[in-house]
């Protein structure tokens, strides 16, 4: 009230047993209607943050001053260093909203695995979420937020700081320039995106967010406000959601708590991290050049992201492994095949490489089954087909059954590779000469739909 914030009587906040809390409908509400407005200033920014607390600012300067610092933190930093310093005891002008986000603690960030116990965290061994999208600054951030208070120590310690990133992470809007806001009250709206009636694609998928979404929340610049307004007509007594974003579970389930069932047969976002350590890379002569300017550089493994629908991460993948797999001199493929200089993780040789022989091709294609059989091998869990089935066991804890979810997405994607390098080697070796097409003849994703029709799929009954 004090900053004009204001929310239509036909809402209120409840509890389900399926999303926790949420906001209702108390009747109908048609399209296009106005539900949420908070203006700016009544947002928990960086900037407001720096104006509550005024010693945030020697925080700001220490990274401003400190080139290390700044390569260690996130945009985060200043707004959960606020959060983790009033949490525990909230006053100044964000102490309602403070008190709402302690009190609700339970029901919010323990979902997330940073949270997890010991014995559930296993069940994440072996996948590349907890490479890709576990929360690995928050050690880094608040010992620079320690360099910049050293009296916080014995104080607050790295558990305060990992709750409070992980309250920014799940409940802040990107306001620009990745310039995190908490919105008090909006961040109570749950996620929810309807399922496709078919495979979107890469393209289709960036739009599915706002096809898909019943209810908008966006940045109005000339309101001076964050907005909510209805897209679809609600029932009464029907939650009102909107879209975070369409993403991996692993992504999901890392920053917001939740996993969505159809992510790895409807869109690509299903993906895998293929490695390769430094040490056991191949030994023969062209390739220790490879190892040895890997260790130079302290690239400890090789590290390829491939997605299920086996798309252009797969070509970059397969292209790096060629480096490892051609027995040419380093000039030569500089020169004939435009080799770059620069870091090891940049290297790439296209197929059209003519120092590349079909044998080597096929090393190359080796190469890769082999990284995923690896990957596959040391992740916890089942077959593919065993974690399916997990994945919709009630006699087992939903946190069980979301690590069998990311499991089985990324087999899933495994499974993929897989099967398409089988089918590119089958294809390879029936080639002469002009070989080095055979790619193009291996079924890979889904083909582009119309938007008319992803537009069909995402409707619903008014």
């Amino acid at each position: 009230q004090e900053c004009s914030a204001w929310a239509s009587p036909q809402l209120q906040v409840l509890k389900s047993a399926r999303f926790g809390r949420g906001v209702v409908t108390r009747s109908k509400v048609e399209s296009g209607t106005l539900l949420m407005s908070v203006p700016f200033n009544c947002t928990l920014s960086r900037e407001a943050a720096l104006q509550d607390m005024p010693r945030l600012r020697k925080l700001k300067r220490y990274i401003e001053a400190n080139s290390t610092a700044q390569q260690l933190v996130s945009e985060r930093i200043l707004l959960a260093t606020y959060v983790m310093l009033r949490l525990k005891n909230p006053r100044g002008r964000y102490a309602s909203y403070l008190s709402d986000l302690r009190d609700e603690l339970a029901s919010t960030v323990t979902s997330m695995p940073v949270f997890w116990s010991s014995d559930e965290y296993l069940e994440l061994t072996g996948s590349s979420m907890l490479e890709a999208h576990a929360d690995l600054t928050a050690g880094s951030e608040y010992r620079v937020v320690l360099d910049a208070f050293p009296s916080l120590a014995g104080k607050h310690g790295l558990s305060d700081y990992i709750v409070a990133a992980s309250l920014v992470n799940s409940r802040s809007w990107d306001s620009g320039g990745g310039n995190p806001v908490m919105v008090p009250g909006m961040d109570l709206l749950n996620h929810f995106l309807p399922e496709p009636s078919s495979v979107l694609n890469d393209e289709e998928c960036k739009a599915y967010k706002s096809i898909g979404e019943s209810t908008s929340a966006y940045r109005n610049k000339q309101a001076g406000a964050w907005e909510l307004r209805t897209k679809l007509r609600h029932q009464k007594g029907e939650q009102v959601f909107v879209a975070y974003k369409l993403a991996s579970n692993a992504h999901t389930l890392s920053k917001y708590g939740f996993v969505v069932p159809w992510i790895h047969n409807r869109t690509c976002l299903a993906e895998t991290w293929l490695h390769k350590p430094a040490q056991e890379v191949p030994e023969w002569p062209f390739a220790r050049f490879w190892k040895e300017s890997m260790l130079t550089a302290r690239m400890g493994a090789l590290a390829l992201q491939v997605d299920s629908c086996i798309g252009q991460g797969f070509d970059d993948a397969l292209a790096a492994a060629r480096v490892w797999s051609v027995q040419a001199r380093v000039e030569d493929l500089k020169a004939d095949c435009g080799l770059p200089s620069g870091k090891p993780q940049d290297w790439r040789l296209p197929v059209n490489c003519s120092r590349i022989s079909r044998d080597e091709e096929l090393e190359a294609l080796g190469f890769l089954e082999s990284m995923a059989r690896a990957r596959r091998s040391g992740m916890a869990g089942g077959t593919l087909q065993q974690e399916e089935s997990l994945t919709t066991d009630a006699s087992v804890s939903w946190k069980l059954r979301a690590a069998a979810t990311v499991r089985r997405d990324e087999k899933y994607a495994l499974s993929q590779i897989e099967r398409f390098v089988s089918e590119a080697k089958a294809q390879l070796r029936q080639r002469g000469a002009e070989w080095r097409s055979y790619l193009a003849d291996v079924p890979r994703g889904p083909v582009a739909k119309s938007f008319h029709a992803l537009g069909r799929a995402a409707e619903r009954s008014e």
